[in-house]
């Protein structure tokens, strides 16, 4: 069963790094969403894949890498779309915390 998930990760998240490794861990289990900063310096990211694909990637965002500190990731279940083709990270207009999640 494909779903969807939408997470906001919470804590201390220094440049682009977590989301370049989030993205290739992401990548490597098959998951196709979306990863970005926010404005507050959290990190919002949706995945769509396989459950249990899905719960590992949330998983490794609780822990991230050694240059983070996660505090919370919050997350949101939503209706599988299937519109994403990859994993990628987003380089829009960051949304606040209050529109996200």
């Amino acid at each position: 069963m494909l779903i969807r998930k939408k997470v906001v990760i919470k804590g201390t998240i220094h440049g682009m790094s977590y989301l370049k490794k989030t993205q290739k861990v992401a990548s490597i289990h098959g998951l196709k969403g979306w990863i970005r900063n926010l404005t507050d310096g959290n990190v919002e990211a949706c995945f769509e894949g396989s459950e249990s694909a899905v719960g590992a990637v949330i998983s490794w965002c609780f822990v991230g890498s050694k240059q983070v500190r996660v505090e919370e990731v919050v997350v949101r279940q939503e209706r599988y779309s299937g519109r994403y083709r990859d994993f990628h990270v987003r380089i829009d207009e960051p949304m606040r915390l209050d529109d996200a999640v």
